[in-house]
């Protein structure tokens, strides 16, 4: 692989020729057991004008980074998180539209049920799973979930409703 870097005084950039998919995943590999701060990678590209265009893709994804475990963000990897930081001046408000029913609730008891809905998620969405990884009954977990849904009128059962949840809470996540 070839490469080239340059230090700015906010971020150190890159521009690596990857020339298979086998090289990318190398690369990949090698990035996650280097890097100190966060990585955001861009989608790939051929065309070097391209390149101010990959720059902000790769800022995006550094940005949505979040609490994953791995420094590393691929763009194309991060859908949710990438479309909570990208225009945040839109996506706040939009946050602040589907979470409002929320406003009421203590901080704590906000954080409670927040983060229930994001172990759910990271649970694929199984009461059990989540239940056994916040040591708490599934019916908390059921209750809270219950909850979500009639303080933002949404269900977690209608896929573009869920969705809608999931950016809202990804937007929460990735910016306050």
């Amino acid at each position: 692989m070839f490469s080239t870097w340059r230090l700015l005084p906010d971020l150190q950039t890159g521009i690596v020729h990857v020339p298979s998919d086998n090289a990318h995943a190398a690369l990949l590999e090698l990035l996650n057991r280097i890097a100190t701060t966060p990585v955001g990678v861009s989608p790939y590209y051929d065309d070097l004008g391209e390149t101010p265009q990959a720059l902000w893709y790769a800022r995006a994804a550094t940005k949505a980074r979040g609490s994953r475990d791995s420094l590393v963000t691929v763009f194309e990897d991060s859908v949710l998180a990438i479309a909570a930081v990208s225009a945040p001046e839109v996506t706040k408000k939009l946050a602040d539209s589907v979470l409002s029913g929320f406003d009421e609730l203590t901080p704590d008891e906000r954080a409670v049920v927040y983060d229930t809905f994001r172990v759910w998620v990271n649970c694929g969405g199984s009461v059990a799973k989540t239940a056994k990884q916040l040591y708490c009954h599934p019916n908390t977990v059921r209750y809270r979930l219950h909850r979500i849904e009639e303080r933002t009128g949404r269900s977690l059962s209608e896929p573009e409703q869920l969705a809608e949840l999931c950016l809202a809470f990804s937007i929460h996540w990735h910016t306050w």
